[in-house]
């Protein structure tokens, strides 16, 4: 039995899980409020050829690589006799794929068991065949349950240049896929066989990364940092939708690891790697994460060798040693001797050029093989699945948004009649699936944005574009500021600055903050410090405001564009002292002061935003009738989870309420998790912490909760139902406390995309504009679910959030929570325009990720190392988890101070 982690028990133990929690129903009719604007989507209509029910026939797969010859294969496949015990191991996916091909094509003709079938497959554990196969077949036994079974030999070779090896491929039949041409919802095993059909065309030439389908080097690729370059591809899913069973297709791209010679793919990663008289240990665990499991080609060979990088030796070539053994023809020892890596390479093939460098380790550990790095390729297309490097991410992430919507669907219609279908037709024609290949047209909706109201009880309408600055067309104050009279300047740019300098920002920051009306007075001190430490902070800079200056309500600080020097600050101000902290980046700065960004009306302005929040201040609220004399509480909720490939640090859960009719003021609660869960596993703990203090501020508990609820896939509706809704539902049967709940999902990462079909609606950057609204057509056909692309995108093709009501207590007309959910979008105190997401979820969001840096912060860059589980007993590793977590959320306990305050932003 797997361990089950302790918190998860803990909490069950408390909870009674309600699998019969009911889902808002659809709405009979769709919201009607806002302009209608006609739409294209990037979804495609799908029907099928035949008119009446069909079945197609579900086997499972295994694949089993043969230790002997192939000599007396067949007839022991087909268990006539016992032949030799088979190795089985699992196989790369890729490689899965042309084994089936393989076989396919040596058993399609002269009455071989698929003549006249056409399986398809998903390089794992599914095939499927329109035909039945011969159960009377030699290939074919029947088990002990009665069910027939084939094991079939077939031979093929991994790469061009391999030789052919042996292997078995198992089929059992699992079940007949129902497919009728008249359903309006089709059932998942049906969506997972069309999804399979439709793909396994393009993903014969292509590479396939989940559902997303990459063409191969060096078509669509771009150079990056690190020898990294990104791969331009494309995704597709079958989705039943309300209008019917469609086809989602969208422009997809990805991070490769550029192939070539293993030396000069880390000169490039580790910059003078090959000077190093020696390589230090950390560089070596770097090298190991960044390509641990990729594919490598040996070249000193006169055979083709490719093998996986399992981790590189902390000794050079030079150095390291292994038992060589000599044998005679009978294949017995007959002498032995240690011998380096170097001196064997000297002897055998040429001398090495790089023995000071460490050797790429492959094999197992009890039989490791050792590879110097000059004699080593790595293979082109392959995947980076790990955490990017922020140079690797940025460069990423600014060409793959780049693509306008016009040239966006223009590559989407090309991928699908290209490669979807083109590439596909064979197999969509055994199976009778048919794909309209023009774009599903809608008609959406674009909701007025609402009033905001500013200082002075000015009321402020954004225009068309959702964006507006404090000083156009007409000068605005905040909605209610919070004077600052005890506040430091520090300048840690390591002398980059001068007096005078520094001296013209603070008085530039005073003349912007009374602008908006801000009274700030100038700074108690102003002073030059040289970065160090964070302990070395905390005594030099921390405590001698405190000391000198008592209650210091802001501390400003000037610092380079580095993260070691804003998570320290962070980290004090948040963690120890509870003092509100505002970051200057350097990256900001220029010489010429004309020119200099830092002393920009508009930047500072931006700073301000920022501090007057933080500071408890509001910057405007909505000019709203549905809020009036209502107890309301908004509230959002997310889990980060750590890198891919970081299997021990734990996730963090993070659920902030307002506590306020502003709706712009929130109180935040932290804790620590299993990475493994994706539900909230002490929501309940947290949304009473949140109750109380909106009690304490209001006298009495909400009437009304809105909880926004990010980082959810459709699959794990059930489960966040069951678990999450339930555990609310109890702590409030457990207070004597009857609130109305909705609970809506908030989805960023889905491939839904809008084109205007009259280009004179669109923004100027062809986006559809701010507000554009969708609940019809291409929605979920069972379950409430709409589209509100909230903000006006200004690079690249926007992306619409999508939101699922799925538990609504308040029973909300589609008009009116369509309206809250975007009008939440309006109060993001960071900037002068609408955003993509209702503000709970962002700081959420926020919350949470500043959370995971303070534990880095606190425990030490090698967060692992710190939260690590032990792989013993399921007692032991639950005790040991138990107490990493309640370490970390002594952690994430922020100052009181600062715990109803935006300190996040």
């Amino acid at each position: 039995m797997p361990d089950i982690p302790f918190d998860l028990l803990e909490r069950t133990a408390k909870i009674r899980l309600d699998h019969s929690i009911k889902y808002r129903e659809k709405p009979p009719q769709p919201a009607q409020n806002g302009r209608p604007i006609s739409l294209l989507t990037n979804y495609f209509m799908m029907q099928f050829k035949f008119m009446h029910t069909i079945f197609v026939h579900h086997y499972d797969v295994s694949i089993e690589k043969q230790d002997s010859p192939a000599s007396g294969d067949e007839e022991a496949a087909a268990g006539n006799i016992p032949g030799p015990r088979r190795r089985s191991r699992k196989l790369e996916k890729r490689f899965n794929r042309k084994i089936i091909d393989k076989m396919a094509a040596d058993y399609g003709r002269g009455g071989g068991l698929f003549d006249g079938i056409i399986p398809v497959y998903d390089s794992d554990k599914n095939m499927y065949t329109k035909k039945k196969l011969d159960s009377s077949s030699k290939f074919a036994a029947t088990d002990d349950d009665g069910f027939v079974n084939f094991r079939i030999p077939v031979r093929a070779r991994e790469f061009d240049d391999d030789e052919e090896v042996s292997y078995i491929v198992a089929l059992k039949h699992v079940a007949e896929v129902e497919i009728n041409p008249d359903w309006d919802v089709f059932p998942q095993d049906a969506i997972q066989f069309v999804d399979i059909v439709l793909r396994y065309g393009p993903t014969s030439n292509k590479i396939p990364v989940g559902c997303k389908i990459f063409f191969p080097n060096p078509q669509r690729r771009t150079e990056l940092p690190m020898h990294k370059e990104l791969a331009f591809g494309f995704y597709q899913s079958a989705r039943n939708c309300e209008a019917g069973l469609m086809l989602n297709v969208d422009r997809a791209a990805s991070v490769f690891h550029t192939g070539g010679s293993l030396l000069s793919v880390l000169k490039d990663i580790f910059k003078g790697i090959e000077r190093f008289p020696r390589i230090p240990p950390d560089i070596i665990r770097k090298m190991t994460n960044e390509l641990k499991g990729m594919r490598v080609k040996v070249t000193h060979l006169r055979y083709p060798l490719k093998i996986r990088v399992n981790d590189f030796s902390r000794q050079p070539a030079s150095e390291l040693t292994f038992q060589l053994e000599e044998k005679d023809e009978t294949g017995r020892v007959v002498a032995a001797r240690r011998i380096t890596v170097e001196d064997y390479f000297r002897e055998a093939y040429r001398e090495l050029r790089h023995s000071n460098l460490p050797c790429l380790v492959a094999g197992s550990k009890k039989n490791p093989k050792y590879f110097p790095l000059e004699v080593c390729e790595l293979l082109p297309d392959q995947y980076v699945a790990k955490k990017l490097h922020a140079d690797v991410q940025a460069a990423m992430t600014s060409l793959a948004a780049a693509q306008r919507p016009n040239a966006r669907f223009n590559e989407i219609t090309d991928s699908l009649k290209n490669s979807i279908l083109k590439d596909g037709r064979k197999y969509n024609d055994e199976f009778g699936i048919v794909v309209n290949p023009t774009p599903v047209q809608i008609e959406g909706r674009v909701q007025r944005p609402p009033a905001l109201r500013y200082g002075n009880n000015t009321r402020f309408e954004p225009d068309r574009d959702c964006a507006w600055m404090m000083q156009k067309p007409s000068s605005k104050h905040f909605y209610a500021c919070v004077p600052i009279e005890n506040w430091i300047l520090v300048d840690m740019s390591g002398g980059k600055l001068n007096d005078q300098f520094t001296q013209k920002f603070s008085s530039e920051l005073r003349r912007t903050a009374q602008g908006l009306g801000v009274q700030i007075s100038p700074e108690r001190l102003k002073v030059q410090y040289t970065f160090v430490n964070t302990e070395k902070l905390k005594r030099d800079v921390f405590e001698r405001a405190r000391q000198s200056f008592g209650n210091v309500q802001l501390m400003v600080f000037i610092i380079p564009f580095e993260d070691k020097y804003y998570y320290a600050v962070k980290r004090l101000g948040d963690l120890d002292f509870g003092i509100v902290t505002q970051c200057v980046s350097m990256k900001h700065y220029n010489p010429s002061w004309d020119r200099c960004n830092l002393l920009k009306v508009s930047y500072l302005t931006n700073l301000m935003l920022k501090i007057n929040a933080k500071m408890n201040g509001l910057n405007s609220v909505l000019d709203v009738k549905w809020a009036e004399n209502k107890k309301i509480m908004f509230v959002g909720v997310d889990v980060t989870h750590p890198a891919p490939g970081d299997r021990y640090s734990l996730s963090i859960a993070s659920c902030v309420g307002s506590y306020d009719t502003s709706f712009v003021r929130y109180i935040a609660k932290l804790m620590a998790q299993e990475q493994t869960k994706r539900e909230i596993v002490n929501l309940d703990t947290m949304m009473r912490e949140l109750l109380e203090c909106y009690k304490k501020h209001n006298g009495s508990y909400p009437d009304t909760i809105l909880i926004y609820r990010d980082g959810v896939s459709e699959g794990q509706f059930d489960q966040v139902m069951s678990f999450e809704v339930t555990q609310l539902l109890n702590l409030f049967k457990g207070m004597g406390y009857s609130p109305r709940i909705s609970y809506i999902v908030v989805q960023k990462r889905h491939h839904t995309r809008f084109l205007t079909v009259n280009q004179n609606e669109a923004t100027r950057s062809s986006n559809v504009p701010a507000g554009t609204t969708v609940d019809t057509i291409i929605t979920d056909p069972l379950k409430y679910d709409f589209f509100i692309c909230s903000h006006n995108g200004l690079l690249g093709t926007s992306r619409p959030s999508r939101y699922w009501v799925l538990f609504d207590q308040n029973n909300f007309a589609p008009d009116l929570i369509q309206m809250i959910t975007y009008y939440m979008c309006f109060l993001y105190p960071r900037c002068t325009r609408s955003v993509s997401i209702p503000i709970p979820v962002e700081f959420a969001h926020l919350s949470a990720y500043r959370a995971r840096h303070h534990i880095a912060e606190v425990v030490g860059s090698d967060v692992s190392s710190a939260v690590s589980v032990s792989s013993g007993g399921s007692e032991e590793r639950r005790s040991e988890l138990q107490e990493h977590t309640e370490n970390l959320n002594r952690i994430l306990r922020v100052n009181p101070n600062l715990t109803k305050r935006l300190y996040y932003l």
